[in-house]
């Protein structure tokens, strides 16, 4: 996963697309929510708990996770709810 001031082009193979939102909206105790989409994955991260080292957390078990071919890319055709 990249951080949202360096997004991953769409489209490539083998690299799973992620979008980050901010939301106080998550289930109590939560600070990172994955939701599965058509076109990837949102992470939906508590506002302020972005930190450098939960990024690149995310991105340690993003390497594993495609690695181990339990990840796959979104279909890119699609739309997100809210997007468009």
């Amino acid at each position: 996963m990249e951080s949202p001031e360096q997004p991953v082009p769409s489209g490539m193979p083998g690299v799973a697309r992620v979008l980050f939102t901010f939301s106080e909206d998550l289930p109590d105790g939560e600070v990172v929510v994955p939701v599965l989409t058509k076109r990837g994955t949102v992470i939906a991260v508590r506002p302020g708990e972005m930190t450098p080292q939960l990024l690149q957390g995310l991105n340690e078990v993003a390497k594993i996770l495609i690695g181990l071919g339990m990840w796959q890319p979104g279909d890119d055709g699609a739309e997100i709810a809210g997007e468009g």
